[in-house]
């Protein structure tokens, strides 16, 4: 059996995935097997994880229909045979020793979960833009090993606005401890996923290791096409219904996060509204949208604890049920993000 299950989720990576692939079988640490899992690529993706399954012995390909990232990693772990678990998106690669520190450290402190720094990356040009490691920097200011009720101070991260690096990136896990995970991922599709499960598994984990290196190499397609997301209202509702789910389990003082967890969700919402402007809905289908929207009966609970933020017009929009500025707001919104993808596109695709 292997030490360590790599698992890469595809969909349409053709572009990327051949560095990710080699960046994973080049590592200094080689007991692991790659299982790649095609969540219905349309482009040469399949074919690119078949060649080099033919060539490795340690690659197994599962090809599968589209059924977005959770499903896809899922299926993925349902397969691992080993005693981690370590996830890779196909369009970003690791430093060629990032298994070997992350198991070595798992090894050395007995740690459930052990966690590396992540760099971000613009496009294929390469371009530096930052570390990523601003929360994960402070975390480390308290310590580099979290230990049982402590693991709950990262938890708490995550529902507020100092999270701790919350993709399942640059993250070995003991495989033990995706049994039960899944209890704060509940009817997302897509939004946060990876914050949404890494909440559970960091719930049970006892101990919590961190490593002051960067190992993960994390690609930003800021250029890439804006595209409407029929999901996106649902995830911003399961999303709150999750977070206060975990507030009250993991918190002392669960309603002191009910506020910030408001704020995140309402910014959600105002991106969701900007979202209906990428649809091929009329003028008149989206202002239906919206009211179908700011009616709904959680979104009226989040506004109770919603505290001052960015947004203020637009919560007291939400509030006053006053679709026509929120249509104007959300359409400005939509229009600015549309230019700003034009821009970067001329200069990182």
């Amino acid at each position: 059996m292997p030490e360590v299950s790599i698992i890469v989720p595809i969909y349409n990576a053709e572009k990327y995935l051949k560095k990710c692939l080699v960046s994973i079988l080049n590592q200094t640490f080689t007991d692991f097997e790659l299982i790649l899992v095609n969540d219905g690529s349309k482009d040469s993706s399949l074919s690119i994880c078949q060649q080099y399954a033919a060539t490795d012995n340690r690659i197994r390909v599962i090809d599968k229909e589209n059924e977005g990232t959770v499903k896809t990693r899922a299926r993925g772990l349902r397969e691992a045979l080993g005693n981690y678990v370590l996830f890779i998106d196909s369009d970003d690669w690791i430093a060629h020793n990032t298994i070997e520190l992350l198991y070595n450290s798992a090894k050395t402190t007995d740690s459930d979960i052990c966690v590396g720094k992540i760099v971000q990356v613009i496009s294929s040009k390469g371009l530096w833009k930052r570390d990523m490691n601003a929360n994960f920097d402070f975390h480390l200011g308290h310590s580099d090993l979290f230990l049982n009720d402590d693991v709950y101070f990262i938890i708490e991260s995550f529902l507020s606005s100092g999270c701790f690096p919350c993709g399942l990136h640059a993250k070995l896990f003991k495989r033990s401890i995706f049994e039960g995970s899944y209890d704060y991922i509940g009817g997302i599709k897509f939004l946060g996923d990876d914050q949404y499960w890494n909440i559970g598994l960091f719930g049970n984990a006892k101990r919590v290791s961190l490593i002051d290196k960067p190992l993960y190499y994390y690609r930003s397609l800021f250029g890439g096409t804006s595209k409407y997301m029929p999901y996106f209202f649902n995830d911003v509702i399961c999303g709150w219904e999750n977070k206060i789910k975990a507030a009250n389990d993991f918190c002392d003082d669960p309603k002191s996060y009910y506020g910030s967890i408001a704020q995140s969700q309402i910014d959600l919402l105002e991106s969701c509204m900007a979202n209906l402007f990428y649809s091929d809905m009329t003028d008149d289908a989206i202002k239906s949208k919206i009211e179908e929207y700011i009616s709904n009966k959680t979104v009226k609970e989040i506004l109770k604890w919603q505290i001052d933020g960015f947004s203020v017009e637009f919560t007291n929009a939400l509030r006053n049920n006053d679709t026509d500025f929120i249509f104007e707001h959300a359409k400005n919104i939509a229009n600015n993000q549309s230019y700003v993808h034009k821009i970067l596109n001329r200069f990182i695709k």
